[in-house]
């Protein structure tokens, strides 16, 4: 909640993984995919600083996935094991940022783990940086004739070090290090960003 609006986000920063038997520079699902969510999870919360200038809180996951994928990349295996996630989460007094730290331990292979951000924004279009610009980009994915182009296509796109969305009221801006790729989703009246942390 933003104290000086009363502008509410709700379920934001929540993680889903799916498998992945593509390369590096490829994501592939497997021909028959789970995903995992920990959205009705119920992690650990635990408040690390309260203080006059900063508060931060630790939220950390048990994410129980498959170990990987079987031989031929069909499916996802029955075998799981358990990667830790945690988040810690700073709001500084002034700021109208809230830094966020994630740190995996990861156990698992053949995998994507995302962070979601769903926001209270409806558009057809994000904005990333790129190399020496900000590119606009839409939403909708058009997929390629099967004679043109084998691989679908997706809505994940690439970025360096922040995307932003806007509906011409509201703004939310991602700002971030590490793997540079992202993906924006219409989800019933508003959008959610996606912001791959792991693939593996």
């Amino acid at each position: 909640t933003e104290n000086k609006t009363g502008r509410t986000i709700t379920n934001t920063h929540y993680f889903i993984d799916g498998g992945d038997v593509g390369d590096e520079y490829v994501y592939s699902p497997p021909v028959s995919d789970s995903v995992i969510s920990t959205l009705n999870s119920h992690p650990l919360v635990s408040l690390e600083q309260n203080g006059p200038l900063y508060g931060e809180y630790k939220i950390t996951y048990e994410m129980v996935l498959p170990a990987g994928s079987d031989e031929k990349g069909y499916a996802r295996s029955t075998n799981t094991v358990t990667n830790i996630i945690e988040s810690s989460i700073v709001l500084r007094k002034g700021s109208k940022i809230l830094e966020i730290v994630t740190t995996i331990t990861n156990k698992a292979r053949d995998h994507r783990t995302r962070v979601c951000l769903p926001t209270d924004i409806y558009t057809d279009f994000a904005y990333a940086e790129s190399h020496f610009d900000v590119v606009k980009r839409s939403l909708e994915v058009i997929q390629p004739a099967s004679e043109a182009w084998i691989e679908n296509a997706t809505g994940a796109a690439s970025q360096k070090r922040f995307i932003f969305l806007s509906d011409d009221q509201h703004g939310l801006a991602v700002f971030n290090q590490g793997i540079p790729e992202y993906e924006v989703i219409k989800e019933h009246s508003a959008c959610t960003a996606y912001l791959t942390l792991l693939r593996s």
